[in-house]
């Protein structure tokens, strides 16, 4: 999955925008969070999380999602987001 970058808030930047993030999440909006450079979590609109478990437990869900993610990254390189940004930067140019 492609991230925008402007779709990555540093978790600093998180502690003092975070109402206004959380605003704009109900109105649709995706943000993830990064910390130290890694992507830690998202903050996602909850239509997002209604429509992912309509007919199951949201921790449930959530918890098969992340069985699934760590299942198909086994033996995987992840990546850095820090070198990504500053890569998608870089080209910009």
């Amino acid at each position: 999955m492609l991230i925008d970058i402007n779709q990555v808030i540093r978790l600093t930047d998180f502690r003092s925008q975070a109402g206004k993030l959380v605003r704009a999440a109900g109105q649709g909006k995706t943000f993830w969070i990064s910390d130290k450079g890694k992507i830690r979590a998202a903050v996602v609109p909850p239509t997002m999380i209604t429509a992912a478990t309509q007919n199951e437990d949201v921790w449930t869900e959530i918890e098969k999602i992340r069985r699934d993610m760590a299942a198909a990254m086994k033996g995987k390189k992840t990546w850095d987001s820090t070198k990504v940004i500053r890569q998608m930067r870089e080209e910009r140019k």
